[in-house]
């Protein structure tokens, strides 16, 4: 019997804390709605948006050697794969595609299979 009656006992402390915190959610929720309409209320405030930074003036290089740097430096990477430009004549189309020190290397380059192959080639990405 004892048992029973401490069973009800803490049933009620829970019951009674259940309460409590539905009273708390209740004026929670009460605040909350106070807060928003508070705000909803509020002028709105100019945001300083800060003026986009002047660029550097920009003196382009004049001697071949130069551009290369400067293109070296903007496009860095690995030193094995480059550009090669391609042409199709009969599209009238051209452009450029990775290519890799390794283009045609036996046991490196799987290019016979296909492009989609080359190993090499999707280390690229």
């Amino acid at each position: 019997m004892a048992r029973q009656d401490e069973l009800l006992r803490e049933i009620a402390q829970e019951e009674s804390r259940l309460t409590n915190l539905r009273d708390e959610v209740d004026a929670a929720v009460a605040r909350l709605a106070v807060l928003r309409d508070q705000l909803a209320a509020a002028p709105l405030l100019p945001i300083a948006v800060p003026p986009p930074p002047v660029p550097a003036t920009f003196i382009a290089p004049s001697t071949n050697a130069a551009k290369i740097a400067l293109f070296r430096s903007l496009f860095r990477g690995r030193e094995d794969v480059f550009p090669r430009r391609w042409e199709n004549a009969k599209k009238g189309t051209s452009g450029y595609s990775p290519a890799c020190d390794n283009e045609w290397e036996y046991g490196l380059c799987e290019k016979k299979k296909g492009p989609e192959a080359c190993r090499q080639r999707s280390r690229l990405v």
